[in-house]
C-alpha cells in the first residue's frame, strides 16, 4: 500500500484484520468506506500527511510485524490487541466475534493469544483489558460449548442413533475450511452445536453463515442445534439426525 511506504508504517487495525481474513472486513469494502489504517513508531520528526488514517505507538517489535500479500502490516496479535484498544477499535462485542472467528478459522488459538498477550502487555497499553477480558470470556465458556456436545452425544446414544466423529477437520485441495463440532462422514453430515453467547454477535453470525456456505458447496449438509434445541427439546435433536441420516 503506498499509505504505508509514505509514512515508513505498516497496515493495522480494521486493515491488517482485512489482509489477515480476521473480521467482517475486505479491503474492497474498507478501500470504498475508508482510508486505510497504518501504524508507525512514534518519533520527534513529522510524518508527510497522505490519505491514511495514521495512528503512532512508541512499540513495535520485529515480532508484531508481518506480511501478507507482500504488504506490511501488525501480526494477528497485535492486529487483535489494537482491534480490543476503546479509542481506535471496535466494541467489545464485536471484539468477541472477532476473537472466536480468528480461532476458529485457524488464524490463532487461545493458548497463542495469551502467550501474545503477557508479551504485548505493558502498563496503561490500551487494548490489554478488552482482549483479556474476552479470552477469559472464552475460557469460561469454553466448558459449556464442550458440555452441550458431551450432551448431544449422550442424547444420541440413549436413542440409540449412531454417532458420529467429534472434532473433524474439513479440508478442501488441501486447504483448511472448518472445524465442525462432529460428522457423520458417509453421509457428508455436519452436526454443530451453539450455545446462546457464544455464536450470539453479528460478525459471528456473518461468518456462521459464510462457514455454512463453503460446507455446502462442498456438498455437506449442516444441521445446527441451539442450548435450547439440546436441553430443552433433546427429541427434536433426535428426530432431525435421524431424518438426516435416513435421507
Amino acid at each position: 500500500m503506498i499509505a504505508c511506504l509514505d509514512v515508513a508504517g505498516i497496515a493495522s487495525h480494521r486493515t491488517a484484520a482485512a489482509l489477515h481474513g480476521i473480521g467482517p472486513w475486505t479491503l474492497d469494502h474498507l478501500d470504498a468506506h475508508r482510508p486505510p489504517d497504518v501504524l508507525i513508531r512514534r518519533a520527534s520528526g513529522r510524518y508527510r500527511a497522505v490519505d491514511a488514517r495514521v495512528h503512532s505507538t512508541t512499540w513495535l517489535t520485529d515480532d508484531d510485524r508481518t506480511e501478507v500479500g507482500g504488504i506490511p502490516c501488525t501480526s494477528v496479535a497485535r492486529t487483535l490487541l489494537l482491534l480490543a484498544d476503546p479509542a481506535t477499535g471496535v466494541p467489545g462485542d464485536r471484539l468477541r466475534g472477532i476473537v472466536d472467528g480468528a480461532i476458529r478459522d485457524e488464524k490463532a488459538t487461545d493458548p497463542w493469544l495469551w502467550w501474545s498477550l503477557e508479551r504485548l502487555r505493558r502498563r496503561g497499553r490500551g487494548g490489554i483489558r478488552a482482549l483479556e477480558a474476552v479470552l477469559r470470556d472464552r475460557a469460561e465458556l469454553g466448558r459449556t460449548e464442550s458440555w452441550l456436545e458431551a450432551e448431544l452425544l449422550r442424547i444420541l446414544e440413549q436413542a440409540g442413533v449412531p454417532l458420529p466423529i467429534c472434532q473433524q477437520r474439513i479440508e478442501a485441495d488441501g486447504s483448511f475450511v472448518a472445524r465442525v463440532d462432529f460428522l457423520y462422514p458417509d453421509q457428508l453430515l455436519v452436526i454443530e452445536v451453539n450455545g446462546h453467547r457464544f455464536h450470539s454477535s453479528r460478525e459471528q453470525l456473518q461468518a456462521d453463515a459464510r462457514r455454512r456456505w463453503q460446507l455446502q458447496q462442498l456438498g455437506y449438509r449442516v444441521l445446527e442445534f441451539t442450548y435450547d434445541d439440546v436441553v430443552s427439546d433433546p427429541m427434536h435433536v433426535v428426530r432431525t439426525v435421524r431424518a438426516a441420516l435416513a435421507a
